[in-house]
C-alpha cells in the first residue's frame, strides 16, 4: 500500500540547505532539521575523534551524540573492527578514540594497550554493555582514559568527551 504525502510534508523532508561539515557521512534525517555546524572555533583548534564499533547503529549514535560538541570536536574517521581501528588511528592520529570494548579481530583492551604504546597522547574512551568491574579494571590498566556503559551513553558520553577535550588543550 502506497501513501501519497501532502506537498508540505514532502517539502519538509528535503535535504538541509547547509551540510554538517564535521560529519560528512552522517545521513541527514528530518529529526536533525535546523542543526548546523557552529563556526565559533576554527577547525584547526578542534579535537579530532575516531569512532570504532562493530555495530554501525552505535557508530551513528555516537556521531549523533557528539553533534552538540561540533565547535569542539571533528570526527575524522570510523572503523568497524579492532585491526581497522588500529590502522586508522595510526594514520589519522586523533586526539580521542571512542571505541567498543568487544570488537572483532582485536578487542578494546588489547587495542588500548597497543595504541597507548604507539600514541600515548591519544585519549581513549572504551564503551560497553558489559560493565563488570573486571572489564573496567582491565580497561583502566590498559590505559583507557574513560570507561562508559553503552546503556548510559546519552548521559555519560558528552561529559567524558568534554573532560578529555579540556585535558588535551
Amino acid at each position: 500500500m502506497s501513501l501519497a504525502l501532502p506537498a508540505a510534508v514532502t517539502q519538509a523532508l528535503v535535504a538541509p540547505p547547509r551540510r554538517l561539515a564535521f560529519l560528512p557521512d552522517l545521513p541527514y534525517t528530518p529529526a536533525m532539521r535546523g542543526v548546523t555546524a557552529p563556526t565559533s572555533r576554527p577547525r584547526a583548534l578542534r579535537s579530532t575523534v575516531v569512532v570504532a564499533d562493530d555495530d554501525p547503529d552505535y557508530r551513528y549514535f555516537v556521531r549523533f551524540l557528539l553533534v552538540p560538541l561540533a565547535d569542539a570536536v571533528t570526527i575524522v574517521g570510523e572503523a568497524s573492527d579492532g585491526e581497522e581501528t588500529m590502522a586508522l588511528v595510526l594514520r589519522k592520529r586523533p586526539d580521542i578514540l571512542v571505541a567498543d570494548l568487544l570488537m572483532p579481530l582485536l578487542n578494546g583492551i588489547e587495542l588500548t594497550r597497543r595504541l597507548k604504546q604507539e600514541l600515548p597522547a591519544t585519549k581513549i574512551v572504551l564503551m560497553t554493555a558489559y560493565t563488570e568491574d573486571a572489564n573496567r579494571r582491565l580497561a583502566l590498566i590498559a590505559g583507557a582514559d574513560a570507561f562508559l556503559d553503552k546503556t548510559a551513553l546519552t548521559t555519560e558520553l558528552l561529559p567524558a568527551i568534554r573532560d578529555l577535550v579540556g585535558s588535551s588543550r
